[in-house]
């Protein structure tokens, strides 16, 4: 990956990752939510987190450092029950990869980061779509609706090592592929402008998990499972 390349998709997902408080009723609604989570430690953290108090922050984590992998957990449990709704549920993942951010940031441990971000991004796809018999060539589709993409089709599959996964662009405008998280730290998947009509291909030879996300255009979540 070249350096522009780089660039772009550290800032593309820096912006995703601020989403949440582009605007201040937004960081309204992470504190109000924040506030009635179980546990005392995600209730501490999201009022340092809506005053922007990042010492406190700090501080909050550092003092219940032994707690916050059982405590982020369980409150992204409750987040992911079926009846709590999407704002709910959007705030709290806010919140836990601030908390777990921290974390890391005190303990230089990413593990509780990438766990909580690996738990997000799951709930964000369907059940696996199981194709190591289907033939050496995959085809994901963005599936759209009106004049934007809401779906990745499938999102979520397991292939064997040596295969190809082939992306076609249905949408209006460009697109882009760009790894997120990925076994070995490694940015298997990045791709070029696809345009709409067009496609591009990728042969995946190392076992393990590829997560990806498809933009610009209603940003899509993916996953890629390489088997041995």
């Amino acid at each position: 990956m070249n350096i522009a390349s780089t660039v772009i998709v550290a800032l593309l997902f820096m912006l995703l990752s601020l989403a949440p408080l582009a605007h201040g009723a937004d960081l309204e609604i992470v504190k109000k939510i924040g506030s009635k989570a179980e546990s005392g430690l995600v209730r501490d953290f999201t009022e340092a987190l809506y005053r922007r108090n990042h010492m406190a922050m700090r501080e909050i984590v550092a003092r219940n450092r032994n707690a916050v992998s059982v405590e982020a957990n369980k409150t992204l449990d409750a987040a992911l029950a079926r009846d709590t709704t999407k704002e709910s549920r959007e705030a709290i993942f806010y919140i836990l990869e601030r908390l777990t951010t921290e974390y890391k940031m005190i303990t230089g441990d990413n593990t509780e980061l990438v766990k909580i971000k690996k738990r997000i991004f799951e709930s964000r796809l369907s059940p696996a779509v199981n194709a190591k018999e289907t033939g050496a060539l995959h085809v994901i589709k963005n599936i759209i609706a009106g004049a934007a993409q809401k779906s990745l089709a499938p999102n979520n599959i397991i292939i064997n090592s040596g295969e190809t996964i082939k992306w076609t662009n249905n949408n209006t405008i460009n697109a882009r592929l760009a790894s997120v998280m990925s076994t070995g730290g490694k940015k298997e998947i990045l791709s070029p402008k696809i345009a709409p009509g067009e496609s591009w291909e990728h042969t995946f030879y190392t076992p393990g998990e590829y997560y990806y996300i498809s933009f610009p255009n209603n940003v899509l979540y993916g996953k890629v499972v390489v088997a041995n």
